[in-house]
């Protein structure tokens, strides 16, 4: 599993959905990771979608989305439990949880 944590970071600001200059390799990965078999798992979090991930996302589709706001640690890893992932969350040295998480499937 990899995780890409706050991707819209590398988004560009004024083009939603389009990747920063220089960033266009992320794009082209997901599009493959979402197109082609594999057995592999990329959890992407971002404030907004990347446009990859809008064309390829369906109920039938190895792409999904899961708009969230205002969860609770408590509620994240309810919906992790759910699909049967388990998470660790860790700490950052000024002991704030961290927003990054580390996913295992059971």
């Amino acid at each position: 599993m990899l995780i890409l944590d706050n991707a819209e970071t590398i988004l560009h600001s004024k083009q939603p959905g389009q990747w920063r200059s220089g960033y266009e390799a992320y794009g082209q990965w997901l599009r493959m990771m979402g197109e082609m078999p594999h057995q592999s798992c990329c959890l992407l979090t971002s404030r907004e979608n990347p446009q990859e991930i809008a064309i390829l996302e369906g109920e039938r589709s190895m792409v999904r989305s899961l708009p969230l706001s205002g969860l609770t640690q408590d509620d994240g890893r309810g919906i992790f439990r759910q699909r049967g992932i388990c998470i660790v969350w860790g700490q950052r040295p000024n002991g704030k949880t961290s927003s990054t998480t580390m996913a295992a499937i059971p």
